[in-house]
């Protein structure tokens, strides 16, 4: 239940003094206070205009919102000691090659002290765990409800195949036709193809190509196509593997279902957690 708390008088003195004394070093100015059980929390307008980590620009009902988790999390005893930023920090310096004076540098451009930017990864961190612990923990989905979405959205996977494509030119001292016939012989005999030029290996999928190339999915691994006429010479090609159309089966589809039959319940769940974490606090705007 709410309580109906006062509003501290020093909130009123931070924003008459900022308009009255506009020639002298400007006061942060209190926005909100939320009252609760571990003592006031204000938020100033500094911090609606600073950017999060990720450059993201926060409203005030974000930062009200990212203040009351952070009280749940401790209420949860959920703290994140400097080890776990520290292994955190060192990740993120290995895997973008960042000596640590780079890594200050990159928290002073996003506007943070070291210090400060360590703090606000620390909040993310509690927060998480947070959200793990009252949220992503009730996210378990029973198979009847996957069989049943992978029931009623079936997946095709369409057919392809890997291929090479051989290429002959035409023998000037030969009649194209019976050019064409002897090529066909050698393929009909498994002998090796005159002159051909192949191509690397490479994978066709039934549904990107053209109407008179769809006779590749009728072929065998290992088989060669008959000899058609283009311009300069004569194609063929040679088949490597053979992938029909199927059903894609639930073991291959599994997690996505899982995912998509959380994402829906997760955002109800975060919407009534939140909205919980407002109607069970005292908060005051200016």
């Amino acid at each position: 239940m709410k309580k109906n708390l006062f509003i501290p008088m020093f909130l009123f003195s931070i924003s008459a003094f900022a308009e009255k004394e506009t020639d002298l070093v400007a006061l942060d100015q209190g926005v909100a206070v939320i009252y609760s059980d571990a003592g006031p929390v204000i938020i100033t307008q500094s911090d609606i205009g600073r950017p999060s980590l990720d450059g993201a620009v926060k409203t005030i009902d974000d930062i009200i919102f990212e203040r009351l988790m952070l009280q749940e999390a401790k209420k949860y005893k959920i703290e994140i000691d400097d080890k776990a930023i520290d292994k955190y920090l060192e990740t993120i310096q290995r895997e973008h090659g960042l000596t640590p004076r780079q890594l200050k540098n990159m928290f002073k451009e996003a506007g943070y002290t070291y210090q400060e930017g360590r703090e606000q990864i620390g909040m993310m961190f509690a927060i998480g765990e947070l959200l793990n612990f009252k949220i992503r923990s009730r996210l378990i989905i029973p198979e009847k409800d996957v069989q049943a979405y992978y029931d009623a959205h079936p997946v095709l996977e369409q057919a392809r195949a890997q291929v090479k494509r051989g290429f002959i030119p035409f023998d000037e001292k030969m009649d194209k036709e019976e050019q064409k016939e002897r090529i066909q012989t050698r393929i009909a005999n498994k002998k090796k193809i005159k002159d051909v030029e192949w191509s690397q290996q490479f994978w066709v999928n039934a549904d990107d190509i053209a109407a008179d190339k769809q006779f590749l999915f009728t072929m065998q691994v290992g088989e060669t196509s008959r000899p058609q006429q283009v311009a300069g010479g004569f194609e063929v090609y040679k088949v490597y593997e053979q992938h029909p159309e199927r059903l894609v089966p639930l073991s291959e589809r599994y997690r996505e279902i899982v995912t998509a039959l959380q994402e829906p319940r997760y955002n109800e769940l975060y919407e009534a957690f939140r909205k919980e974490l407002f109607d069970g606090s005292s908060i005051i705007r200016f």
